[in-house]
């Protein structure tokens, strides 16, 4: 029988193969495996009856031309295979399985190597499961790292691929650092396209049709890819992803990346309107949406949800409808968003209790720019110009220096008291060891004990005491500066600032906020409540001022000391000073509430 299948003629598939799919990349490398293998089989004198080439990562299932040398072999066409290395034929147990399957069968009667041959006997079998085996092990190990260095790429803001188009992959040449920045060239030309879509009411096709003809953009050139106008899927596949306004999606995770970003959210969010894609919100959980995180329900003291709402008023029929998940088009005409010609896209985004704490809580939902009206108004009562802001700062430093004499005389007498508290304690303990008090006549051990105790008591106390006012007028002149700061930019703020900017100036406004029956309700925090008082105060005195009076005041500087003399005939007669700052929990507040229109 063993004679019998020497005697059989053996018939060779040559199978070559790269792991890469790019077969740009790998065209060499297989040419280079295919004359090795035919110059080894000429050698031998194997027969070649067939050659499979594929430029294909074995590690998953599905090579076709793999898949076709099996089928002929099952067919009879060859009965050995010949390949650069074992690896070569599979890294997955079931390609694997499927050849081994055919050597047991007697189908495939060798594998053969320029290093190894492989039989179909049973320890050449083992062996070769065991390349297999090693094969598998290697991809998956490899796979794992190659996963976890784009992990670390991701969580520090580098997509760890080829960039978008619009953008570059750059290396610093000093520190080797890579990173993806602007494209000098055509990150400007699709930004400017993007707009046409966004602010002039161009459609997709309409701005991709003067990107490319009037513009003359060209896609990245690589080897044997790009160099041509953009296409109508790539564009669209290029609009719909958060990169371009700065948020990286992988399988890997999500983060915010370093790399310039071409839109801002609300533009993106417009955009995607726009293409008539679903709507759906694309704050991350880094970055929530304004103002939630500082409101609770007046109603049940829940917490706080935030959602969107886009709707669309047709440029063909001028029906307004909501643009919903599984809406692109007009309710009225039928119209495609992405076919309307500059449509109005209304954005709106409301806050409502989220009913956690009562799933039956009958407090409405309200929008974000009416209650950003109430809290501009809100500020505009103590918001102070340049001018008064600098009064106020001068005026703050002049009564520091009035309190500061007043705590350095209390330092004094502090310091005086702690040495004669520190003299006192070495005398008692000079008492306590002294040979007149052997037999503790004079001092007990008991009463020792307790005026050691006492002493030290006292000696901490006062050294926290001369510890505090060391700190006292340096901390509540900071703190005042910045009450008069906030004054004076919460508004610039407010219109200008991120989500968190804006709930922190939310927070600055006092304590206990809250939206109950739309009316907003807080306790109003007393430094701002002081500097509404104040700047009503100096209205009454420029009206008091007679007009020869007030035409007597040639200069502004003039005016302020008016004023600043009336601030200290009202100043108290004990000077203290007020510790006020952003967010302080510790104030005396005042209770308010402000309407809050829908």
């Amino acid at each position: 029988m063993f004679n019998e299948i020497l005697e059989i003629e053996k018939r060779y598939f040559l199978y070559i193969r790269k792991s890469s799919e790019e077969e740009d990349r790998q065209i060499l490398s297989l040419e280079a495996q295919e004359e090795e293998l035919r110059e080894y089989a000429r050698k031998l004198g194997l027969k070649i009856v067939g050659i499979f080439s594929e430029a294909q990562s074995a590690y998953k299932i599905g090579r076709p031309r793999f898949n076709e040398m099996l089928k002929r072999i099952e067919k009879g066409e060859a009965n050995g295979v010949l390949c650069w290395q074992p690896n070569r034929i599979s890294r997955n147990p079931k390609d694997a399985g499927d050849f081994l399957y055919l050597m047991s069968i007697g189908k495939v009667l060798e594998l053969r190597t320029p290093y190894k041959i492989f039989s179909g006997d049973s320890s050449d079998v083992l062996l070769l499961t065991i390349e297999f085996g090693m094969a598998k092990k290697d991809s998956d190990d490899k796979s794992q790292n190659v996963k976890r260095g784009n992990r670390k790429k991701l969580r520090e803001g580098y997509i760890p691929t080829q960039a978008l188009q619009g953008y570059i992959n750059a290396t610093d040449p000093y520190t080797k650092e890579k990173s993806i920045d602007k494209d000098p060239v055509s990150f400007d030309l699709i930004q400017k396209a993007i707009y046409l879509i966004i602010y002039e009411g161009y459609s997709p096709m309409e701005a991709l049709h003067i990107l490319n003809d009037k513009w003359g953009f060209k896609t990245r050139k690589s080897f044997k890819q790009g160099g041509k106008p953009m296409s109508r899927t790539a564009w669209y596949r290029f609009l719909s992803k958060p990169f371009i306004y700065g948020y990286i999606q992988r399988k890997d995770g999500e983060c915010w990346g370093k790399h310039p970003a071409m839109l801002t959210i609300d533009e993106f969010n417009t955009l995607q309107i726009r293409l008539g894609k679903k709507t759906r919100s694309h704050y991350s959980k880094d970055k929530d949406f304004p103002y939630k995180k500082a409101l609770v329900c007046g109603g049940c003291g829940g917490s706080i949800t935030a959602h969107e709402k886009w709707q669309v008023i047709c440029s063909n029929c001028k029906t307004k409808f909501a643009k919903t998940q599984d809406r692109n088009s007009c309710i009225n005409c039928g119209m495609l968003i992405e076919e309307m010609d500059n449509p109005k896209i209304l954005h709106y985004v409301y806050l409502s209790c989220a009913k956690k704490t009562n799933p039956n809580c009958t407090e409405k939902a309200m929008r974000v720019d009416n209650l950003e009206q109430t809290i501009e108004v809100e500020i505009n009562k103590f918001e102070i110009d340049e001018d008064f802001l600098n009064l106020a700062i001068k005026y703050i430093h002049e009564v520091t220096d009035v309190d500061f004499n007043v705590i350095r005389k209390s330092s004094d007498g502090l310091n005086v008291e702690l040495e004669n508290l520190q003299y006192s304690l070495k005398e008692l303990l000079k008492l306590k060891v002294s040979p007149e008090n052997r037999d503790g006549s004079r001092l007990s051990e008991q009463e020792y004990v307790s005026q050691r105790k006492e002493l030290l008591s006292r000696i901490k106390e006062v050294e926290d005491l001369i510890g505090d006012n060391n700190k006292r007028v340096e901390t509540s002149t900071e703190n005042t500066e910045k009450a008069f700061n906030f004054a004076r930019f919460a508004n610039y703020w407010l219109k200008n600032g991120d989500s968190n900017t804006k709930t922190q100036i939310l927070l600055s406004l006092g304590l206990n906020i809250k939206i109950k029956d739309k009316k907003l309700c807080f306790d109003k925090q007393k430094h701002f409540f002081l500097i509404e008082k104040g700047l009503n105060e100096i209205q009454e005195i420029k009206q008091q001022l007679e007009p020869k009076v007030l035409a007597g005041i040639t200069s502004k500087k003039e005016l302020q000391e008016a004023i600043n003399s009336s601030w200290r005939r009202e100043r108290d007669s004990n000077p203290r000073v007020t510790f006020v700052t952003l967010g302080f929990r510790d104030q005396p507040v005042i209770t308010t509430s402000v309407s809050l229109h829908t």
